[in-house]
This record gives structure tokens, sequence and C-alpha cells, in this order.
């Protein structure tokens, strides 16, 4: 399944976040392509809330 960030535009878009939130987005998304397997797939985590409603 597509990474949420890959169904969007590659276009940058006009922003207002601060610089902090910039700098640890950066980070997460580097941490998510280092190491692709770690997270669940949006099938896992429809599941998961669907059992625990």
């Amino acid at each position: 399944m597509a990474r949420v960030a890959e169904q969007f535009p590659h276009e940058p878009a006009e922003s207002n976040i601060s610089p902090e939130l910039a700098k640890l987005l950066d980070e997460r998304n580097a941490a998510a392509d280092a190491n692709p397997n770690a997270g669940y797939t949006m099938e896992e985590v429809i599941a998961y809330v669907k059992r625990n409603k």
C-alpha cells in the first residue's frame, strides 16, 4: 500500500508550519524511509480499530 504522502501531488504547497515542526516531520519521514516495515499497514490499523470498538 502506498504511503499517504505518495497519494498527493509532489508540488510544494505553501505552508505555515514552524521550522521546528518541519524538522520533526523530516526526521519522522527519514525514519520511515530507513525502516519501512516498522509501522502498520492501513489494513492492519482498520482491522485493529474495528476489533476494539
